[in-house]
């Protein structure tokens, strides 16, 4: 059957919108001008693997879609290959009831789209359907929706549009090997698309994991906007709704096709849908056939019941029957499942917190109760009301009070029971009791050396008076000469206590001002290169940098620097041929002896910027190190160690300042 068309004059499409303007185009027709073809009308098939489609301008917003017949036999002229050619189908992708998705080439672009279709011999329907998918997803510019390239006709008149290829897998497909946490991750993220299409006054009626896209670069992009309804359509009345979505995960709302109930909190409804599968691993309502099921749905009955706890009541309000009842927004929804996140978060830090309580409690260093304390700490911060991490920071901290008052300790102890917590009560008093005990002896101390000071200068101006009044009886010459024998005593005892002082000295060996760009002579660099600048010392070139200062056989030791932010060192303590201590600092600090470790502590975040002091004692064959003045090794025995080299091996771009190494004074 052949009938009469108008084409337009300047691109050729018969296709007119009740306005007098060209599908296409959207030039003004008017009766002159226009020419009339006959077209045959035939069925249209399936276009084969390697096809190619013309590409034309995008359609118009106010386009007014004519005849089928005459949409799908629209002809392009002229099929110019440099510029109308533009996609060539590759594959199908995928189809549903409305249409066909195809892998596409689009030459224009040099790139790899995804491409819709509506089948061959669709309606009127269909065709608008398309097009009216295409215009509101393309409309909602968000990383988390997929974008729309370009809508148009191909040269067989067939409506279609192009879209991002995504690379991966939908949610579904990804779903059995995913955990709780990666699966509730997704839901945030997807929570960020809905809600800012909300905003656009859009809401998407088909929410589950079958239409959530997971890229192989992270992205988590939403799709299958087909269902999709304007806001302002629903109050004017101007679209019809139908019972439309997956009923397994319907609102009561959308399965009874109630238009005065449907809005963003459907979607809410589905988001919670998806959060029950996550929780107990099956969509929410029951039912062999679907008819059973999209009944379940209006009903709202949910089978398995909703699990217990902080999630579950996430699903219970979402999955309100009321929309009235549920989360007045999808970021209320998504703030709620955030805090039950943090929730977990705090709970799992909990845990780990306790393992090291329970680790250090069976150790004998500190640094495992202050991991545990700081752990306990960070889950209170992200939970406050976590009872669980509370008792547990409570018990930490005795715990590691304890042991510094054993070892001694005892401002540090006093230091972390602060803050009247009653459980302390008992090592409080006992701290306490110990502090005060070292005050007095302190106070005793002092005022037996104010004594012997005060017997002293009595002694001393009992003995004056008595040589004045011995002086007074003799002659000149021997009161001369008493005077200057004690003078010359009084000298003999003065270098006497100067020479005893120096005993108690210590020697500097390396000294911490660099100022004069070179490596001190107590110390030689044994291998690697060392710079000097600026009175710092630093490890420079591709390989570390080893300088080694020789102790003479020195019984006790004090080395102490300053360790630039960035910077891994080494220090080791022994003699020519092997290490017999080492000190490894980085991000923890570790002692060995004879390749075994001894020793860990923890430092913790340093202050952005700021250099780590490190002091490392040897006195009477026993070890301590102080990190930024905190004990972090105390009293560890190191009988039998040979001070006879120190070695500092550090990684390359290691800075460190204020090095200074002392022994006693012999």
């Amino acid at each position: 059957m052949a009938m009469p068309l108008p084409i337009c004059p300047r691109c050729g499409a018969s296709a007119r919108t009740e306005a007098g303007r060209c599908a296409v185009c959207a030039v003004e027709l008017g009766v002159e001008g226009l020419t009339p073809i006959s077209v045959e009308v035939t069925p249209v098939p399936r276009q084969p693997v390697g096809v190619r489609l013309s590409r034309i301008q995008t359609l118009p917003e106010s386009v007014v879609l004519p005849p089928v017949p005459s949409v799908r036999h629209r002809r392009l002229a002229p099929p110019n290959r440099a510029e109308g050619e533009d996609y060539e189908l590759c594959r199908m992708l995928g189809e549903g009831g409305m249409g066909v998705v195809w892998s596409a080439r689009q030459s224009g672009m040099d790139r790899e789209v995804a491409l819709k279709r509506v089948r061959p011999g669709s309606g009127q329907r269909a065709i608008s359907a398309l097009i009216a998918e295409a215009e509101l997803t393309g409309s909602l510019e968000h990383p988390g929706i997929i974008p729309v390239h370009e809508v148009g006709l191909d040269q067989d008149g067939i409506p279609f549009y192009s879209m991002r290829r995504l690379i991966g897998r939908t949610w579904a497909e990804r779903w059995a090997g995913m955990k709780q946490r990666e699966h509730l991750d997704v839901l945030v993220r997807v929570c960020d698309a809905i809600s800012f299409a909300h905003g656009r006054g859009v809401i998407h009626r088909d929410l589950k994991p079958d239409n959530v896209f997971l890229g192989e670069y992270g992205e988590i992009i939403v799709f299958d906007w087909g269902l999709a309804l304007r806001l302002k359509d629903l109050g004017t009345g101007s679209r019809t709704v139908m019972a439309s979505g997956t009923p397994v995960y319907m609102a009561p709302e959308m399965a009874r096709a109630d238009p005065r109930l449907l809005g963003p909190a459907s979607d809410v409804y589905l988001l919670g849908a998806i959060l029950y599968e996550i929780l107990t691993g099956t969509a929410p309502h029951p039912g062999e056939e679907p008819l059973d099921v999209l009944i379940a749905a209006s009903e709202n009955r949910i089978d398995p019941p909703i699990p217990e706890g902080d999630l579950g009541d996430v699903v219970r309000r979402a999955m309100a029957t009321d929309p009235a009842d549920r989360y007045p927004t999808v970021r209320a929804f998504q703030t709620a499942l955030r805090i039950c996140l943090d929730h977990q978060e705090s709970i799992t830090l909990a845990e780990r917190a306790r393992v090291r309580l329970e680790a250090a409690s069976a150790g004998t260093g500190y640094d495992g109760f202050a991991r545990a304390v700081h752990t306990f700490e960070d889950a209170i911060d992200m939970w406050p009301e976590n009872r669980a991490a509370v008792m547990g920071l409570s018990q930490a901290k005795l715990a590691y009070a304890a042991r510094a008052r054993i070892a001694g300790d005892l401002d540090l102890a006093a230091d972390l029971l602060r803050g009247g917590d009653p459980a302390h009560a008992e090592e409080s008093a006992r701290i306490t009791t110990l502090v005060t005990s070292r005050l007095r002896r302190r106070r005793a101390l002092r005022a037996l050396a104010w004594t012997s000071a005060g017997l002293l200068v009595g002694l001393i101006a009992a003995l004056l008076v008595g040589y004045l009044a011995v002086r007074q009886q003799r002659d000149q010459i021997l009161g001369v000469t008493r005077e200057r024998d004690i003078a010359e005593m009084a000298l003999l005892r003065q270098q006497e206590a100067e020479e005893t002082g120096n005993r108690r000295l210590w020697k500097r060996l390396v000294q911490e001002d660099f100022s004069s760009g070179s490596i001190p002579r107590a110390a030689k660099a044994l291998s690697g290169r060392w710079g000097v600048g600026n009175e710092t010392l630093g490890a420079e070139g591709d390989q570390p940098a080893v300088l080694v200062v020789p102790l003479s056989y020195a019984k006790a030791v004090v080395t102490q620097f300053d360790l630039e932010p960035g910077g891994n060192l080494l220090v080791r303590i022994g003699t020519a041929a092997a290490a017999d201590l080492e000190v490894g600092l980085d991000d923890r600090l570790i002692v060995r002896r004879g390749g075994k470790p001894v020793a860990e502590y923890g430092l913790g975040q340093a202050p952005t910027g700021l250099a780590r002091r490190l002091r490392i004692e040897i006195r009477q064959e026993q070890l301590q190190i102080r990190v930024d003045g905190r004990v972090a090794v105390a009293a560890l025995p190191v009988a039998g160690l040979s001070l006879d080299n120190l070695y500092l091996v550090a990684d390359p771009g290691t800075v460190l300042d204020n090095l200074k190494v002392e022994v006693p004074w012999e």
